[in-house]
């Protein structure tokens, strides 16, 4: 998503949920295909935004872990080792056990 400087970022499906709602609020309704993102977020999406970006800014820090990565982990809300795995198989890059391991206890902080 575009920011107002013009710098692109990934979200996570919480802060995708509050963006939506405020502009649900303000616009006093959404298109079609914004109230279905906003159900989907709503019925996914188990912590607030901010919260579950502090999260993914967390993540980051890992070695080995994008941004894009980091939300997938949080929107996926992780909690296995299989879980990281099967996020990090598309990346086609070889994880650790002890970063799988520094993954879930992060992950475990925050959920």
């Amino acid at each position: 998503m575009s920011e107002g400087n013009g710098e692109e970022r990934y979200l996570t499906l919480a802060e995708v949920k509050e963006i939506l709602e405020e502009e649900n609020e303000t616009r006093g309704g959404l298109t079609h295909e914004q109230g279905f993102a906003l159900q989907h977020a709503r019925e996914i999406a188990r912590i607030p935004g901010k919260r579950a970006r502090s999260l993914v800014d967390e993540l980051v820090k890992i070695e080995g872990v994008s941004e894009e990565t980091a939300v997938t982990l949080v929107d996926i809300k992780a909690e296995h080792p299989d879980d990281v795995r099967a996020v990090f198989y598309r990346e086609r890059f070889e994880i650790t056990p002890e970063t799988i391991q520094q993954i879930l206890e992060t992950m475990e902080k925050y959920l």
